[in-house]
């Protein structure tokens, strides 16, 4: 069962540049439903529903109501704590719209946010050979290079990693360099990354490129180079690259009400 809703809910594509990109769930959804219309001095309830339509865990998830325009009554902010995948927590709250308009009827704007917390790991594992192996392969045709770059999205954050060669990576002129671009893959609004929110581990990447923090700017952080450190390399060596992302993200929505006179 576990392994017919994996692939139900990974997807995964292979564009023209060889670019593997994995992308999971839908995320974390949130549902705010209330009657249309509430005559004035009368109260009404508002429903809210957030699912987790991931594979994964969202923590630190709250929701607030923080602008609910002429309607008043209590504050409308709930900490949802953690979110399992699959499941829903729902909260109510009770507003009041005012005892008496002018008009025959207003609309109100009530705004909406969801802030929670999660992580995202892209795992890579490249090939690294000796100029003597890219000679012989070369040589007897069986030389494959490809682009090497690698995604994964979550509906809200989007990381990639690419080289500045092809793979296998070979030590030749060059300095080989790693880089890591993360993006909002989602509508919702990106969140400075602090210092040590970005974990980098590999046999042959130096991590000190990820030990700082980590301004958004145009939706997306500022691109991160990495040197590689690519010593000798008698044959033929595989290594493992594994980033992860702890990140938060805030989610804006608008739900509308007619109060009538």
């Amino acid at each position: 069962m576990k392994s017919s809703l994996l692939l139900l809910l990974i997807v995964i594509v292979f564009s023209s540049a060889c670019v593997n990109t994995v992308t999971l769930g839908e995320g974390l959804a949130t549902s705010i439903q209330t009657s249309p219309r509430v005559f004035a001095g009368e109260d009404v309830k508002i429903f809210i529903d957030v699912e987790n339509k991931d594979l994964k865990l969202y923590k630190n998830v709250e929701v607030d109501l923080f602008d609910t325009g002429f309607l008043t009554g209590e504050e409308c902010k709930k900490d949802l704590g953690e979110i399992r995948s699959g499941e829903t927590k729902t909260f109510v709250c009770t507003l009041k719209a005012p005892d008496s308009i002018n008009e025959d009827y207003i609309e109100n704007t009530i705004s909406a946010k969801t802030t929670y917390s999660s992580s995202l790991r892209l795992l890579s594992n490249i090939e690294v050979i000796s100029s003597d192996e890219y000679e012989r392969r070369r040589v007897t045709g069986k030389l494959v290079e490809e682009d090497g770059t690698e995604a994964i999205s979550d509906n809200s954050l989007m990381a990639e990693i690419s080289f500045n060669q092809d793979l296998p990576i070979v030590r030749r002129g060059d300095q080989p360099l790693l880089f890591l671009t993360i993006e909002n893959a989602g509508s919702g609004i990106l969140q400075k990354l602090d210092q040590g929110k970005i974990k980098l581990e590999s046999g042959i990447v130096k991590s000190e490129c990820v030990n700082k923090a980590f301004d958004v700017l145009d939706s997306k952080y500022p691109k991160i180079t990495c040197e590689m450190n690519i010593g000798d390399v008698e044959d033929i060596e595989n290594h493992d690259i594994l980033v992860e992302i702890q990140y938060s993200y805030d989610v804006r929505d608008k739900i509308f009400i007619d109060i009538v006179r």
